[in-house]
């Protein structure tokens, strides 16, 4: 019966230690579609093709946004947050949804986007309209805070 109790304790002590030094989840989660918000603008996540998600790599929280725009332009605000310039950002692949690391993957300007911002990602270059522009991911911040500040001067 000794035997039983102490077994039983180590199983309980195992499962309870297991569970809080969980690792964070750092891979790309799929909203809940047309329920989700963006983080930013609050409009409903139903673009499945160009919404994006970034990741706290320190607690593994999950932010999404219904367009690479801004969720780059949250980021951007959010500088003062010290883990922004280690997060990770993925957005639906804009041809197949699939989730990709923007930092591993192609981007382009020239697409109609949800929030105007026109930035699509894609897993292959070959995918990229050969009337559209390759970007990098630092040209992409740039263009999405252009954008921004275009949006800013029509409200005035």
């Amino acid at each position: 019966m000794k035997k039983l109790v102490n077994s039983v304790l180590l199983t309980l002590i195992i499962s309870v230690t297991a569970g809080c030094s969980q690792e964070p989840n750092l891979s790309a989660v799929d909203p809940k579609w047309d329920r989700d918000v963006c983080e930013r603008c609050k409009m409903l996540l139903s673009d499945k093709n160009f919404s994006s998600e970034v990741i706290n790599p320190t607690d593994g929280k999950h932010y999404f946004f219904d367009d690479l725009g801004c969720a780059l332009n949250w980021l951007s605000e959010e500088k003062n947050k010290s883990w922004a310039s280690k997060a990770i950002v993925f957005a639906n692949d804009a041809k197949t949804g699939e989730w990709l690391d923007i930092s591993k993957n192609y981007l382009a300007l020239g697409y109609i986007t949800p929030m105007s911002y026109g930035i699509a990602v894609f897993k292959s270059k070959d995918q990229i309209g050969p009337d559209k522009k390759q970007i990098s991911v630092k040209e992409a911040y740039e263009h999405a805070l252009e954008v921004k500040k275009m949006k800013a001067q029509m409200k005035h």
